[in-house]
């Protein structure tokens, strides 16, 4: 699945080496960085990306290259990373791991296996990535090795391009991408698919080389000046007018002698590397961090500060920040539900008797008459608005679409929360017994039927589907998938609350008392005891993160 790197040969005159070019760059290091952090390592790169301070970093991930089947099939990663939010690079491999050939690819015949490649990408909502084609192809490491095939390889290249844009919906980007060095495969302008059918120029670069390191000083000029280095990178992307990119770089390993030697824990070449990305036209830049050369590890602890401190977010336009917490009040007394405004770090508060606060959102009013109407028990957001319901069921929309509601219809449990499917903008109605009634949005089952160990206290919507929570943990999924839940522990407080994290697909469970419990998504923290104004009432997620409100009105934000 392309774990296999470059290892540039020993040093050698320079050949076709250009000038020295050097392009502006329009933004700073932090808006290009990248990870690699091991096969569907969707947490390792949010940790990355939430200790940066950068919103929708790049992260990269490998087919499987076994078979056309598995090349041509990338369900489990699309199902991994799909609703991240990352901007995905794909190392798509250009033949299997046997009984295949560049020469016959040349002629159209694997072209079936790319179009249906085409097909699912866009199908799971990555037709528009960057597709990283026959990677390392100036190597000998891989079965697309085009050593003295430059004529099959450059227009087998151009029959998966063709064959892949012509896929209706298909936006994609390719990266022509060899690794650093001459390794004697002849000119790489021969290798070339022309600017029509390549997107990205890239370069593999690690702190390594063959038998002997010199130092890191002396290494990095030589990763400059070298036939096929970075010098000659940045000359052959102005030529022709592409930008270029890092689809791997990262430090070094081995102790030299008849094999690999690297730099070890090498600050220098990182920070050089973070110099030359700032002041040339890259793309994207993928940091290496997986098996025996971690970039971003206790292992290598000067690298990692010099990355975190080369490529964090101060240089660009940080996130919005975050609204402080809200000061109870008293009139936020009796807060009970709360929602996230979407594309937004706002958030709206409404109490039991229906009075909505907005937080760095807008405020589209509410009429809810408690004197007329049971108390509200939830409230969810929808794109433009928001919408509360009631314990009767009853639902009340504010600047948004109304689709039904439960009113003046006979129910055996109280109502205890509402969610949104954003595929549709109708919603899920759902009662303590975990009865769900659907409105202009498809039913996928409930809990009404069965018999609970406890009360229902909470629901969420997925991408796909919705999950209900019971006051001892248990979580009910419908129609989307389940990653676990705290039934049969032992907890201080029931729960109250869950919520979706949308970029990993798990979720957070929240208790009375504040305790956070993550499932497949980050757990970034709870509130102590001690710190609570009152106790806890729901959980929403909010960017990277999520935020806890209290009864009192005062909102929790960890990110």
């Amino acid at each position: 699945m392309g774990l296999l790197v470059a290892v540039p040969l020993a040093w050698q005159a320079a050949n076709d080496r250009p000038a020295r070019a050097t392009v502006a760059l329009t933004s700073s290091p932090s808006s290009v960085i990248g990870v690699y952090g091991g096969a569907g390592q969707v947490s390792r790169v949010l940790a990355v990306e939430q200790h940066l301070g950068v919103r929708s970093m790049y992260a990269m991930d490998f087919l499987d290259g076994s078979s056309w089947s598995t090349i041509s099939d990338p369900g489990w990663l699309l199902k991994v990373w799909g609703h991240t939010g990352f901007k995905m690079v794909w190392g798509v491999d250009m033949l299997p791991g046997s009984g295949a050939s560049l020469a016959v690819g040349a002629t159209g015949a694997y072209n079936k296996w790319f179009k249906l490649l085409a097909q699912r990408f866009v199908a799971g909502g990555q037709g528009s990535s960057l597709i990283r084609l026959g990677w390392e192809f100036n190597g000998g490491w891989f079965p697309w090795r085009a050593n003295h095939q430059a004529t099959a390889f450059v227009e087998y290249w151009r029959q998966i391009v063709n064959t892949m844009r012509s896929v209706p919906g298909a936006h994609f980007r390719f990266e022509w991408n060899p690794t650093r060095g001459d390794l004697g495969v002849g000119p790489l302008s021969q290798y070339y698919p022309g600017n029509r059918y390549v997107d990205v120029i890239g370069l593999d670069v690690y702190d390594i080389e063959w038998g002997h390191y010199p130092g890191a000083v002396a290494e990095w000029n030589h990763m400059l000046t070298q036939s096929y280095g970075l010098d000659w990178l940045a000359s052959f992307g102005a030529a022709h007018g592409k930008p270029i990119s890092f689809p791997e770089w990262g430090l070094g390993w081995g102790n030299g002698g008849n094999g690999p030697a690297g730099g070890g824990d090498n600050a220098y070449f990182v920070q050089h590397m973070a110099q030359f990305i700032s002041t040339h036209n890259v793309a994207n830049a993928m940091a290496w961090d997986w098996g025996s050369r971690p970039m971003i590890s206790s292992y290598y602890p000067a690298a990692e500060k010099a990355l975190f401190a080369s490529f964090a977010a101060h240089g660009t336009p940080a996130p919005a920040p975050m609204p402080k917490p809200v000061p109870p009040t008293r009139s936020r007394r009796h807060v009970v539900a709360s929602a996230g405004a979407p594309g937004s770090s706002g958030y709206w508060l409404v109490t039991a008797r229906g009075k909505v606060f907005g937080v760095h959102t807008r405020w589209h009013a509410s009429s809810v008459h408690p004197a007329r109407s049971a108390p509200v028990t939830g409230m969810a957001s929808t794109r433009s608005g928001y919408l509360l319901v009631g314990a009767r069921g009853k639902v009340y929309h504010f600047h948004t679409a109304w689709h039904g509601s439960l009113a003046k219809r006979r129910l055996h449990a109280r109502v205890i929360g509402i969610a949104v499917d954003r595929r549709t903008g109708g919603y899920w109605v759902v009662t303590s017994r975990g009865n769900v009634y659907a409105f202009h949005a498809p039913w996928h089952g409930s809990t009404g039927h069965r018999r609970i160990p406890a009360a229902v206290t909470g629901v969420a919507a997925s991408r796909s589907g919705y999950l209900l929570v019971s006051a001892k943990g248990n979580v009910y999924s419908f129609h989307t998938a389940w990653h676990g839940s705290m039934a049969g522990r032992r907890l201080s407080a029931r729960i109250v609350g869950i919520a979706v994290d949308h970029r990993t697909g798990g979720y957070w469970l929240v208790t009375s008392r504040g305790k956070v419990y993550a499932f497949d998504a980050p757990r970034l923290g709870s509130v102590s005891r001690k710190a609570l104004s009152g106790r806890i009432v729901s959980i929403f997620a909010s960017g990277t993160g999520y935020r806890l409100v209290s009864s009192s009105g005062k909102v929790y934000t960890f990110r």
